[in-house]
């Protein structure tokens, strides 16, 4: 199985539930399945985590070699055929457009 992580997904497990300093084993499992290729970070992700430059991407761009896939027009183009399939999926999250998200 391969776990693709969202900005947001990455934000609430660093803030809220998973603090590397209260679990950093979640983290340490996390580096584990980026070396395994079990698990991604998109590199638009990335670039909406550098907008805060906080200690959650250091750590992100720290592991980029092992844990950031970067986004390929055919990527892209799955993504959206996602999301115009699931057109609800675009309204569960902020109405403004993320990087990360699909055109």
């Amino acid at each position: 199985m391969l776990y693709v992580l969202d900005t947001s997904a990455l934000v609430d497990a660093w803030r809220k539930w998973y603090s590397p300093r209260s679990i950093p084993s979640f983290w340490e499992r996390l580096e584990e399945l980026g070396r395994s290729e079990e698990a991604i970070i998109p590199d638009m992700v990335l670039l909406e985590l550098e907008r805060v430059d906080d200690e959650l991407y250091r750590w992100c761009r720290e592991r980029a070699g092992s844990l950031c896939a970067h986004s390929t027009q055919e990527i892209q183009d799955i993504v959206k055929m996602v999301a115009d399939k699931y057109p609800n999926l675009r309204r569960a999250g902020p109405s403004s457009k993320n990087l990360a998200d699909p055109i």
